[in-house]
């Protein structure tokens, strides 16, 4: 019994040095400091790994590829030009990143596919977008190439078919 009291009370002690050093360390020294950036650094590896695992991203692709004709009935765009923009939106290959210091929401969508809600938020520097969901929100780095795209993803807000 001493050693599994003993067991509990290390896995307590690691926690409470984890939540300090993950979050209590980087808010005292600053976020400008090169502890808080390494830990900053560590959890954006973490939740892109965390991502690219869950496969959301390729979901996310898929649901806008299946949801093209509906797109581009509702917005008047021919279905070409609409297939070329999810083509070139490329989403599987966005990362998470932090959002730009002084960025500006240019424009919120709110999207719906098979029940779940989620809300894209664009800036005025188009490298990133944040998506939120599950009460979460993650910026996302937005590849160059793609970046000329995003406006037809703020068209597409409420045009994905339910599942």
């Amino acid at each position: 019994m001493k050693i599994v009291r003993r067991l509990v009370i290390g896995a307590v002690a690691l926690v409470a040095v984890a939540v300090a050093v993950l979050v209590v360390l980087p808010q005292t020294l600053g976020e400008d400091h090169p502890v808080s950036q390494a830990i900053d650094g560590g959890k954006v590896a973490a939740t892109n790994a965390a991502i690219d695992a869950s496969g959301i991203k390729t979901k996310a692709q898929e649901t806008l590829e299946d949801s093209s004709e509906a797109i581009a009935s509702r917005t008047g765009l021919p279905l070409a030009v609409v297939d070329n923009a999810i083509e070139a939106l490329d989403i599987e290959s966005w990362q998470v990143a932090p959002k730009p210091t002084g960025a500006t929401e240019k424009k919120t969508v709110d999207l719906e596919y098979g029940g779940t809600q989620a809300t894209v938020t664009t800036y005025d520097d188009p490298s990133v977008v944040t998506v939120q969901m599950y009460g979460q929100a993650v910026t996302l780095a937005v590849p160059e190439s793609s970046q000329p795209y995003l406006a037809y993803l703020t068209l597409m807000g409420g045009a994905a078919p339910a599942a």
